[in-house]
């Protein structure tokens, strides 16, 4: 039998990474947070630590990193440390941002299943940031322009919330295939 720790883990990942079984309610953040579900077994107390037990700490030095790597086409915004519950609540935001882009057909033009270059994008779960994965046969299709109109739309969306900065990298990354 897995451990308690093992099963509370993996409620946090599943919690965190199961959009899809998930209506779309534009600014609805508490649909993705734990400790505002009524379906786990644990009381108020339990589930808040171990929301905050398993929530990665945001280190800005990976973020920082994405700026000097080869497969980086952009990077904007700022990316402070975080940690505990406030590493939580950024990443149920990033999560709620990723959501609410979803919706905007300013993007459609540049994703890949219309001829353009973005087969990704979302909130990276230990980073801390929201990344948008370019397809390295059409990255050349981009030119600065459309890098800042691709910021731009993130950034009216996490204008609702508040958000200055947004740290979020354009990076070509190799597409997944499924067999």
């Amino acid at each position: 039998m897995p451990s308690k720790s093992i099963l509370m883990a993996f409620l946090v990942l599943f919690v965190l990474f199961s959009f899809a079984s998930f209506i779309y309610d534009e600014g609805n953040a508490d649909r993705f947070d734990i400790r505002k579900s009524s379906d786990l077994p644990l009381n108020e107390t339990e589930i808040a630590e171990m929301a905050e037990k398993n929530t990665p700490a945001i280190d800005p030095a990976e973020f920082e990193w994405r700026k000097s790597d080869k497969n980086t086409l952009a990077v904007y915004g700022e990316l402070p440390s975080k940690e505990g519950t406030v590493s939580y609540d950024w990443h149920l935001l990033l999560m709620t941002i990723s959501d609410s882009v979803q919706s905007d057909p300013a993007l459609e033009e540049y994703t890949y299943a219309y001829g353009g270059s973005i087969f990704g994008y979302g909130a990276t779960y230990a980073g801390g940031y929201m990344i948008v994965e370019i397809a390295f046969d059409r990255a050349e299709q981009l030119t600065e322009e459309d890098l800042e109109i691709i910021k731009n739309v993130f950034e009216k969306h996490v204008n609702k919330y508040g958000v200055k900065d947004l740290p979020i990298v354009i990076a070509c990354e190799n597409m997944a295939v499924m067999s």
